[in-house]
């Protein structure tokens, strides 16, 4: 069991999957006050009953809102809570950050999930007969229907690094040997991020997101006995797992540091965004670097970055196959937020 840090470098936000409309908040000395559909209710049923059906009547029409009932003088009680507004909302819904029990929280299974796809990536770097391996299976990748049986996102084969049998059997599954606990924090350390697509003129909803510079702690499981036993009996043979703080550090990072390069080339016309990149880059020896969370990119949600240079004409045979929309530079779009930052930057240390 080890003690860890983890800092927000850069705004994350992980959806709950629900949006919240103009019915469901206001904004005052820029800030969101967010009251929920159900607690809107509750404090209606309890100081006005008698106007649900008139709400029901105002909700139906597209153009009315929370604020315009409060200009109307009706006691809508006070905000769940508020949060400030980084930037200028431009549409009508915020995507809400997931919470359980009214609190936001960061998935332990997010965590997990970012350090198995950037462990996967830094072992195709670090061990070429592997890369080349990958490299001859996903040539033989003739349509999207193929790729999604291989895994769009590098998945298909995970039971190459980490199921030595080669199937999909969860019992032989070697990195469930790692366990991140979900990391709760105070609604007062979320914002509303308003992010910008740069390559397209697409508007983004505004979202949740935690504040840069948050700090959280937890503890992180690695269960080597789990592994020795899993090897001893049932035989197997796994020459590439390493769970050890720094070989996770060393492949994670290794794949990030290509991941941020890429970026760097991508912002090469925006200084801003590219002292931001560096900064990350600057700061990952101190810990695990993980992304996490929405809006960061296939290059980081994917192991495809290992080929992009070393071989395009393959990174866009795969790209082209796993996304709707074949485009000149892949991927030509990225997602920064108003201040010019990319999302889902987040560093772990050992504490």
């Amino acid at each position: 069991m080890l003690n860890f840090s983890l800092e927000v470098l850069s705004p994350v936000h992980i959806g709950s999957g629900e949006r919240i409309t103009k019915w469901e908040y206001t904004i005052k000395d820029n800030f969101l006050e967010v009251y929920p559909y159900q607690h809107l209710i509750a404090h209606l049923l309890e100081k006005n009953p008698a106007f649900l059906q008139n709400l029901r009547i105002l909700m139906q029409n597209k153009d009315f809102s929370l604020s315009m009932l409060k200009e109307l003088g009706v006691d809508v009680g006070k905000p769940l809570y508020r949060i400030e507004i980084v930037g200028s909302l431009k549409t009508n819904e915020v995507e809400l950050f997931i919470k359980s029990l009214g609190m936001p929280y960061i998935p332990g299974s997010e965590l997990k999930g970012a350090l198995r796809t950037a462990y996967m990536g830094g072992l195709l770097l670090a061990d070429k007969e592997l890369r080349e391996s990958i490299r001859s299976r996903l040539w033989k990748i003739n349509n999207k229907g193929e790729l999604e049986d291989f895994g769009s996102k590098g998945k298909g084969f995970e039971e190459s690094f980490f199921n030595p049998v080669g199937n999909a059997d969860a019992k032989y599954d070697l990195f469930k040997a790692i366990a991140f606990p979900d990391l709760f924090f105070e609604l007062r350390d979320l914002c509303v991020e308003v992010p910008k697509m740069i390559g397209s003129d697409k508007l983004l909803y505004a979202c949740e997101a935690i504040k840069v510079g948050t700090k959280l702690e937890g503890k992180l499981l690695i269960e080597r006995s789990l592994i020795d036993r899993m090897l001893r009996v049932e035989k197997l043979n796994y020459k590439h797992l390493d769970l050890s703080w720094d070989r996770l550090k060393e492949l994670s990072n290794s794949f990030y540091s290509l991941v941020l390069d890429m970026e760097m080339e991508f912002f090469r016309n925006m200084p801003e965004v590219r002292t931001h990149l560096q900064e990350i880059k600057r700061r990952m020896e101190e810990g695990i670097l993980l992304r996490i969370g929405k809006h960061q990119g296939y290059l980081s949600t994917t192991i495809m970055a290992v080929f992009k240079k070393e071989d395009p004409e393959l990174f866009e045979r795969v790209y082209d196959a796993s996304v709707s929309q074949s485009r000149k530079e892949k991927p030509k779009t990225r997602r920064i937020s108003s201040k010019n930052l990319t999302f889902g930057w987040v560093l772990i240390k050992r504490v």
